[in-house]
């Protein structure tokens, strides 16, 4: 056995983390968000910033706010995005709409 197929061994026994916890891609995020209600904040001169999902604030470096749509929580009613609404009081947070091509729409 030479050093090479020992490699091919070692190298085939990893497993990537995607096989043992069920995430799914920011694509499929993203679509999933379609028709549903996000929370949003505009600061001046910068880039939309979304309240994240908690699901994910163990894997991305931001616990509470993100610039990618993808990782932001998707309310199915405008009252469950007001409950959440409620508990965030610092930079204006607004609820949004996510149309069919991705775009925001303002609801409150």
């Amino acid at each position: 056995m030479d050093g090479h197929e020992e490699l091919e061994d070692v190298v085939g026994s990893f497993v990537s983390v995607g096989d043992y916890l069920d995430i799914p891609t920011p694509d499929e995020q993203a679509v999933g968000l379609i028709n549903k209600y996000v929370i949003a904040t505009f600061p001046k001169n910068k880039k939309p910033l979304y309240y994240v999902d908690p699901n994910l604030r163990a894997i991305i470096s931001s616990k509470y706010w993100s610039i990618y749509l993808s990782n932001s929580l998707g309310f199915d009613t405008v009252s469950e995005a007001k409950k959440a609404l409620r508990n965030l009081k610092y930079n204006s947070p607004e609820i949004y709409k996510v149309n069919r091509n991705g775009s925001l729409r303002g609801i409150y």
